[in-house]
């Protein structure tokens, strides 16, 4: 083997050293946790009020770029029924208006 190898093969093990010490160390210092996933407990939510969520939103985005008079009464109307009847309401009792 020439010099440099040899020197390279020393620096290796010499590096492998320190990284096993300094691993042994910081994990002492700072053992690692188990990290719990966020569960979505969402079993309560009713499709009802799923489909009246998604309306509400896909009426806010179409309200928010128009200029539509007739629309944006359709989506305050829309929320204050949500907020009066709780979410949960008919879909066929609001119709959207059509022009």
């Amino acid at each position: 083997m020439n010099p440099g190898a040899v020197s390279l093969v020393i620096m290796e093990i010499l590096f492998n050293s320190f990284l096993n010490n300094y691993l042994r160390i910081f994990y002492t210092g700072f053992p690692p946790h188990k990290i719990n996933e966020k569960s979505n407990n969402n079993s309560w939510i009713t499709p009802c009020i799923r489909i009246s969520c998604r309306r509400r939103r896909c009426l806010y985005l179409l309200t928010s770029d128009s200029d539509n008079v007739i629309l944006k009464n359709y989506y305050k109307q829309y929320c204050k029924n949500l907020r009066q009847k709780g979410i949960c309401i008919t879909i066929e009792s609001l119709t959207l208006p059509i022009k």
